[in-house]
């Protein structure tokens, strides 16, 4: 049967990789994890090597100059033996013909955590460039891409919170949902994990009604990063804190993010959850602004500004209500705004003006909103402003609503 593991190399590598790696014996399907560091993919039929390609920035040599490199594939070349990954081969750099690099790699793979770590190591560098290069080795991480989760608005969970959702059993955690927020320098990145995606097995609950696991998870930006969760089930709820660090790789490119959070989450009637949204604001006091201006400043990096404005629809007899970003503008090469409403990420086009910041949302409410301006090139960040955090209020059904003619774009359902 024929696998394929498909790896990012961020200065690192890293990477959506292996189900059941030390068998390698079933189909599995994978994704590139994307960063500005280059890519590569390895692919592996059995325990043979059949493909390989690279793609990386080398910071030894010339500024950090990126090499796009083609590899020949030995005949029959074995690449897994056990537990371990070795894969030795040739190749060019595609802008210089008669160049000649040398690819080591050299991993192991982990069925617990469902990943593999090891280095890549390059050598002939000095045939592409005139000036000498010596040998680079670079860390990397492969793990498991998660697969998409349909949403069932239906579902029942057993324990529900603000952040946090739980499903168990006598004796076991069967599925958990939780958005951790993670700090990346002045700004956070959220992490939206569900043991469903990662196809984690039903985690064990002690007698005193405690239950743990670790794990790697990609991150909203398909960063690799380790998460370790410890919770405990009771008679009122269950609760969890959940840890969030960076991954020993050497990188000096990613940034190090961190993560402590501690959630809750009752039964259906029970106590101790708040509700999933912000409830209205308690009589006598004065709800959050509605719309308004919203820059996004940087001296040097993106920038933009735009203002806050809400729609509703007419869906027959009832009403949907959505946030909209109107008369955006970019400023220092910012190509998207990524903008976060209850959990919900979006990134904005700064090529449209106007466009659906949230997917439908009460009215009456208020909201904690992020936004920050970003530089992508080729599906890349390569650079992000300041997170910024504002409070709207969405304003109630009954207030007066000014009718538009055209709409900033296909409603989002969710």
């Amino acid at each position: 049967m024929r696998v394929q593991l498909v790896v990012s190399l961020l200065f690192t590598v890293l990477a959506a990789a292996m189900s059941a790696p030390a068998a390698l014996a079933a189909p599995v399907a994978y994704s590139v994890t994307l960063g500005s560091r280059g890519d590569f993919s390895l692919t592996l039929d059995g325990d043979k090597l059949t493909g390989l390609s690279l793609s990386a920035f080398v910071d030894t040599c010339e500024n950090s100059t990126r090499l796009v490199m083609t590899f020949a594939m030995p005949a029959n070349a074995t690449a897994v033996s056990g537990n371990t990954l070795h894969v030795e081969t040739d190749g060019t750099e595609q802008a210089y013909p008669g160049s000649s690099i040398h690819a080591v790699i050299d991993g192991t793979l982990d069925a617990g955590m469902r990943s593999i770590s090891g280095t890549v190591t390059l050598s002939g560098l000095e045939t592409v460039f005139s000036s000498g290069c010596p040998p680079t080795t670079q860390k990397f991480i492969a793990i498991v891409h998660p697969v998409t989760v349909p949403p069932d608005p239906e579902h029942q969970w057993s324990y529900t919170g603000a952040a946090l959702k739980v499903d168990a059993t006598p004796g076991h955690v069967t599925r958990m949902k939780v958005l951790v927020p993670m700090a990346c320098g002045n700004s956070v990145n959220e992490s939206d994990f569900d043991t469903r995606a990662y196809a984690v097995d039903d985690l064990p609950v002690a007698a005193d009604g405690t239950f743990s696991k670790a794990l790697y998870v990609l991150d909203e930006y398909q960063i690799v990063r380790l998460l370790t969760i410890a919770g405990k089930v009771s008679g009122t709820g269950v609760s969890a804190r959940f840890q969030a660090s960076s991954p020993d790789t050497g990188s000096t490119f990613l940034p190090d993010c961190v993560a402590d959070a501690t959630f809750s989450a009752a039964p259906p009637g029970g106590t101790g959850a708040p509700p999933v949204t912000p409830a209205p604001h308690p009589a006598g006091t004065p709800p959050a602004p509605t719309g308004g201006h919203q820059t996004l400043p940087h001296r040097t990096g993106p920038a933009a500004a735009f203002d806050w404005a809400e729609l509703r629809l007419s869906r027959g007899a009832t009403y949907t209500y959505y946030f909209v970003v109107d008369n955006l503008r970019c400023l220092n090469h910012a190509t998207h705004v990524r903008v976060v409403v209850r959990g919900r990420a979006r990134r904005l086009r700064c090529g449209r003006r106007r466009s659906f910041a949230s997917g439908p949302v009460p009215a009456g409410r208020d909201y904690l909103i992020t936004a920050q301006a970003l530089r992508i090139r080729h599906r890349r960040i390569i650079r992000r402003g300041p997170v910024v955090r504002t409070l709207l209020h969405m304003r109630e059904a009954d207030s007066g609503w000014v009718p538009i003619t055209n709409l900033p774009g296909t409603p989002p359902t969710a």
